[in-house]
């Protein structure tokens, strides 16, 4: 199992992509865990992982707070010992300011430890601050996979954003 005893962490659990992405974790024997700015969304996501024989947890985090994300992270990587996925899927009139934020502290810590996988659901804004970053996660064993997902004609669509190779 790829994912047996892995840390997932998710931003954004109201976001109904970002449950569907991680509910191919349960079975994977993975510590789950859920961060939003609705204390509701982060339990009701966190239950139906239980529900499917995960281990998960909610936490009710301000997504919109640059501190409490730093601080929630840093938490979670002092208790479990580092994460090892992380799915960023914020919201919200400002979702793509907070999703740059969560993604950035949460590749510190992943740079840090010296690896881990990013999937950043939206990137409609910020591309370059997104290459860059991606540019140095990289550099540091960190893989960072943004996806902009958008209804087309009913079907969801995925592009992502390619990693210049280096020379």
């Amino acid at each position: 199992m790829l994912l047996e005893d892995k840390t997932v962490v998710v931003y954004g659990a109201s976001a109904a992509h970002s449950a569907a992405l991680v509910r191919a974790f349960a079975g994977q024997r993975s510590l789950i865990f859920f961060a939003d700015s609705s204390r509701d969304a982060a339990e009701a996501a966190a239950r139906r992982m239980i529900d499917a024989g995960a281990v998960a947890e909610a936490a009710e985090v301000d997504l919109f707070d640059r501190r409490q994300i730093e601080e929630y992270t840093a938490e979670l990587v002092e208790w479990t010992g580092g994460i090892d996925v992380a799915v960023v899927a914020i919201r919200g009139e400002d979702g793509d300011a907070a999703q740059l934020t969560a993604v950035r502290t949460v590749a510190e810590r992943m740079a840090a430890q010296g690896f881990g996988i990013i999937v950043i659901m939206s990137i409609a804004d910020y591309e370059r601050d997104y290459r860059e970053l991606i540019e140095h996660a990289a550099d540091h064993g960190v893989a960072v996979l943004p996806l902009f997902c958008a209804p087309a004609r009913g079907q969801w669509h995925s592009i992502s954003i390619d990693r210049p190779a280096h020379s």
